[in-house]
């Protein structure tokens, strides 16, 4: 019997919105990708404000996207992706509308 330990989260990057970006548009979209080695599957939520957690779907090459609609004023996005462990990555961005 063997076991695997895993100690590392899963990488999360995002590609798109820039943090502290500023934007006359509220249509925005979230795209990153993740992976983790040793403990997949990722699974990502993406959350809006005080806005619930809403999971997103992850291609098998780990490429994600997530559209949002932007309120009025300063925007905060909360991405987290999970692994089968159970450790986390959180990447926050602020969006000005």
């Amino acid at each position: 019997m063997s076991f695997k330990v895993d100690t590392v989260p899963p990488a999360l990057t995002l590609s798109s919105p820039t943090d502290k970006l500023v934007t006359n548009q509220s249509a925005c979209t979230v795209k990153g990708t993740t992976n983790d080695a040793t403990s997949s599957p990722v699974t990502v939520t993406v959350k809006l404000n005080s806005g619930a957690a809403e999971a997103v779907t992850v291609g098998s090459d780990g490429r994600f996207s997530k559209a949002l609609t932007l309120a009025e004023g300063t925007n905060t996005i909360i991405v987290v992706a999970k692994d089968g462990a159970g450790k986390t990555t959180t990447v926050t961005r602020t969006v000005t509308l």
